[in-house]
């Protein structure tokens, strides 16, 4: 076998020069980490597709049927009523049934707040990502502090996204403890 030394290629990649004069390039994906866009359909798309009409969906008929009125504050007094059953969930109790009707003033804030303000936020950073939207539009992702800030942003209002769902079914189970089944199963 012919001696073997590394070096650049003829075709300006990394790979094997053998002493007899021929060249064995390094299998390499050009394309890897460089956040290239990868044509066909992938997993997270479909997913991120289906969770986005989901969305959508639930906005379009949260104000076509007029349930936004059950979870949009319409009155300044929901801040006052939250900081009061913020206390009670603090000091580990639970509301009365009566402040649910059909959501206490806490949840109300919560929704929307997630609804409406949270998870389009949370479109714009990740449209900030896209190597495309970068390079075509590079004044929007000036508008996140660049892209490293539009990370940045994403990954906290993914953790606060991630927080109210861990906090959210944590009191759905709480409140099950803390009732009796046949509330549950009349509820159901």
């Amino acid at each position: 076998m012919a001696p073997v030394h590394q070096t650049q290629t003829a075709q300006g990649g990394r790979g094997l020069h053998l002493t007899d004069g021929r060249e064995v390039p390094f299998p390499v994906d050009r394309s890897a980490g460089s956040g290239e866009h990868r044509p066909g359909p992938t997993l997270a798309r479909s997913v991120d597709d289906v969770v986005g009409a989901q969305r959508l969906v639930y906005v379009v008929l949260l104000f076509a049927t007029g349930l936004w009125q059950r979870i949009i504050p319409t009155s300044w007094d929901v801040f006052p009523e939250a900081w009061e059953t913020l206390k009670v969930y603090l000091g580990f109790r639970a509301p009365g049934i009566e402040n649910f009707t059909p959501y206490d003033a806490l949840q109300m804030l919560g929704y929307t707040f997630v609804i409406f303000i949270l998870a389009p936020f949370l479109i714009l950073t990740g449209i900030a990502m896209a190597p495309a939207i970068r390079s075509r539009f590079p004044w929007y992702v000036k508008l996140f502090g660049g892209h490293q800030g539009a990370r940045s942003l994403h990954f906290i209002a993914m953790v606060l996204m991630t927080g109210f769902v861990i906090m959210h079914v944590g009191l759905v189970f709480w409140s099950m403890a803390t009732t009796t089944w046949s509330t549950w199963s009349s509820a159901i």
